[in-house]
């Protein structure tokens, strides 16, 4: 568990100075590095989401639409059914891409993310 120390009397006293007079003393009040934990924890959130997104919601759809395509499709003819074929090759492809740069992204990055 991080603890963190703040104290709002040096952030309130300076906060309108000058910046380079007042930043010392905002950083020691511990606020900014409050500010920051706590955003990183919605960005990891965000990250954690889009990440279930990509890696599942997205297939599952084009799962159900390749379906819908094999089983006939309605009233769909043959040229369209081919369109959409090459279609979802193609979005296949792309969210191949798009995950392969997302790996890339939390090798290199410095937010750890766990499933």
């Amino acid at each position: 568990m991080k603890i963190f120390c703040v104290g709002n009397d040096n952030y309130w006293k300076y906060r309108s100075a000058p910046k380079e007079s007042a930043l010392p003393f905002l950083q020691l009040s511990g606020i900014f590095t409050l500010r920051g934990h706590c955003i990183s924890m919605v960005a990891t959130q965000q990250l954690l989401s889009a990440r279930k997104y990509i890696n599942d919601d997205i297939p599952a759809l084009l799962g159900d639409i390749d379906l819908w395509i094999q089983s006939g499709a309605g009233s769909v003819n043959a040229v369209r059914k081919k369109r959409v074929c090459e279609t979802l090759n193609k979005v296949e492809a792309r969210l191949k891409q798009v995950r392969s740069n997302f790996r890339d992204y939390q090798k290199n990055s410095l937010i750890n993310v766990r499933d």
